[in-house]
């Protein structure tokens, strides 16, 4: 089960899309998609990939953001200990933040910092480590995903 922040109310689990940052090469502004849940990880993937392109081509283009969503962030020119994003204003941020850094090659391993920033009134730290346990599991068998 999810936590829909702006209506306050619940969603089944599994129907999180992500939120995510793009930049357009042409005129080096930044805009935000998002792509459908999709339970087939390779329609996810296309949809996510024609967003992208077709942002990059055009930066009229949007897409239907739903309620349930999480924000994905990523820092690919350093790698890093912490990351932390502190936002304020009048409204709560309650929306879980997914970000990474650039990977880099450690002892035969590939190292890659992943850190997730949530509202303790959304998720606790049982559920951080379900998602670094699937994170763990993902980057150790990718075959099995792709």
């Amino acid at each position: 089960m999810g936590f829909n922040v702006i209506n306050m109310n619940t969603w089944e689990r599994g129907e999180i899309g992500p939120s995510y940052s793009v930049l357009n090469d042409k005129t080096k502004v930044m805009g935000d998609l998002y792509t459908s849940f999709n339970t087939v990880f390779l329609n996810f993937y296309e949809d996510m990939v024609n967003a992208l392109n077709s942002y990059k081509s055009d930066t009229n283009f949007t897409t239907q953001f739903q309620d349930n969503f999480f924000i994905v962030s990523c820092l690919p020119w350093f790698n890093y200990t912490s990351f932390n994003v502190n936002n304020e204003g009048s409204s709560s941020f309650l929306f879980p933040m997914v970000t990474w850094g650039k990977f880099f090659k450690e002892s035969n391993k590939i190292v890659m910092p992943v850190t997730i920033q949530v509202h303790h009134a959304v998720a606790d730290g049982y559920h951080c480590s379900l998602f670094f346990s699937n994170v763990q599991e993902i980057s150790s068998n990718p075959e099995r995903y792709l």
